[in-house]
């Protein structure tokens, strides 16, 4: 096959990487819109997480937070453009977050609370705070 290159001038050049730019960049922001739902969600898990639910409640948030994050996890699995904006913070969110995670499951097996109360509220919470750093770079970058 018999390829003739195109000789395009320096403006057009220009413009052809502005566009391709920013069709990464727009294509890119599928990772802080997951950090976003992860980290509410595990949020609402945080606080709600049986024995503070009853009933059907309990099910609803202890069946629906893994199905999320399987369905997360899958969608992020198909995704083809990451940003060098999520290659950098992916681990130290990650990390960071599941450290936040493991303080409160840490706290939910040894002090066992039966009411909501302001420390399952706070501890339920922080894991939101990395999720949120990490997609306020992804989409500011």
């Amino acid at each position: 096959m018999d390829r003739t290159e195109e000789n395009i001038d320096p403006k057009q050049a220009l413009n052809e990487i502005r566009r391709l730019e920013h069709k990464v960049r727009t294509e890119s922001r599928w990772a802080g819109w997951l950090w976003l739902i992860v980290g509410f969600s595990t949020a609402v898990f945080g606080v709600f997480a049986p024995p503070i639910t009853h009933g059907w409640q309990e099910y609803v948030v202890t069946i629906g937070f893994p199905i999320l994050g399987f369905v997360a996890l899958v969608y992020a699995l198909q995704q083809q453009v990451i940003s060098r904006a999520q290659q950098h913070l992916e681990y130290p969110v990650t990390w960071v977050f599941c450290g936040l995670v493991l303080v409160n499951v840490m706290f939910r097996m040894i002090a066992d609370p039966t009411h909501l109360s302001a420390l399952v509220i706070i501890l339920g919470t922080l894991p939101v705070l990395p999720c949120c750093y990490g997609t306020w770079r992804v989409w500011r970058a």
